[in-house]
């Protein structure tokens, strides 16, 4: 009745099949060339984060349905980014590694267009330093650390005054495979970071067992003595009726 309607959404070659009302089959062809071949752009939107930023994409000057916008790291070709890119997904894609990246869009129509930009992640890390007695962490006040940065911590033990280096605690857990040297000494990095730690060494005042002998006519007490560095301890030596102590 000339009322129909068919809305094309890509190029190419269309055949309709029509029936009259006395059963005669008709068939039409249509090819089409042309379809909302106008320029298209992009528009970027890149929001901040803590770790990572939020890109918003919004299509421009465009007439056909977008089929679909991609992503990709690095400066790409249209093809490249569509072939091999990354589905984006509600107009928006999140990113957290510096770097180029392209965004590239095909519509219905198979019009192409791309765009690319580049992000560095500025985000920056504290490292909580516990300075605890019998020792040093150096730095002791660390300046802030970059996106996948790194830090090294040098612990040292005061053995001057009796302390010993007996473990390390990064984030509140133990370290287990420290290597410390001659119970002093230790190193540890930070590598890679992308959030914020803290680091705690573990000293402990060393202790000294005495191997008290007894003699056979007395007594030496206490009999079993543990003493910590720099303290003070006394013995009672009492001799057996009739003895005395000689030296």
């Amino acid at each position: 009745n000339g009322k129909n309607k068919y809305k094309f959404k890509e190029n190419g070659e269309f055949t309709f099949v029509c029936v009259d009302s006395n059963g005669i089959e008709h068939r039409y062809t249509a090819k089409v060339d042309y379809i909302a071949k106008k320029d298209i752009d992009i528009e970027l939107d890149v929001k901040d984060n803590i770790n990572h930023a939020i890109v918003m994409v919004n299509i421009l000057k465009n007439e056909a349905p977008i089929k679909a916008m991609y992503y990709i790291p690095g400066v790409k070709t249209i093809d490249d980014a569509i072939e091999t890119g990354i589905l984006i997904e509600n107009n928006q894609f999140r990113i957290t590694e510096t770097d180029n990246y392209t965004v590239a869009a095909i519509d219905e129509a198979g019009n192409k267009v791309r765009k690319d930009f580049y992000w560095k992640n500025t985000s920056k890390y504290t490292i909580d330093v516990k300075q605890n007695i019998g020792g040093t962490i150096t730095p002791k006040t660390p300046e802030e650390i970059p996106y996948r940065g790194s830090q090294t911590f040098n612990i040292l033990a005061d053995t001057e005054n009796g302390y010993d280096l007996i473990g390390l605690k990064v984030d509140g857990e133990l370290v287990e495979d420290i290597v410390i040297v001659d119970k002093k000494q230790t190193t540890y990095t930070f590598n890679d970071v992308t959030e914020n730690h803290s680091i705690e060494a573990i000293f402990k005042l060393r202790e000294y067992e005495f191997d008290i002998i007894q003699p056979e006519n007395g007594d030496i007490t206490p009999e079993l003595a543990l003493v910590e560095h720099g303290k003070t301890i006394k013995f009672d030596i009492i001799p057996d009726e009739g003895y005395e102590v000689s030296k």
